[in-house]
């Protein structure tokens, strides 16, 4: 691990390795959590969308809920492949 890989603040006098190795593992674990909740609060929030349209469609709560679900997912899916995949795959630069 490199100095600019290390923030600031974890680079202060005094703080040793295991500590700074540690604070980074929780700051991972953190990210991957926030990730999961993410992930979630999103599919409630689509499943419920599809649920609202039965409204006008007067079809099935659950099975509009879980169409719009599966069409939300695989425009994530999509957006993930084309702004990371697909441009690493035909040699792009990266960005950032």
């Amino acid at each position: 691990m490199t100095d600019e890989a290390v923030p600031d603040d974890l680079r202060a006098e005094g703080s040793d390795r295991a500590g700074i190795a540690a604070r980074l593992d929780e700051e991972r674990r953190r990210a991957g959590l926030a990730i999961y909740l993410s992930v979630l609060a999103a599919g409630g929030v689509l499943f419920a969308i599809g649920i609202a349209k039965t409204r006008w469609t007067h079809g099935s709560a659950v099975q509009s809920g879980l169409e719009i679900l599966v069409i939300g997912a695989f425009a994530g899916i999509a957006g993930y492949f084309f702004g990371n995949i697909l441009p690493t795959l035909l040699g792009a630069p990266a960005l950032g």
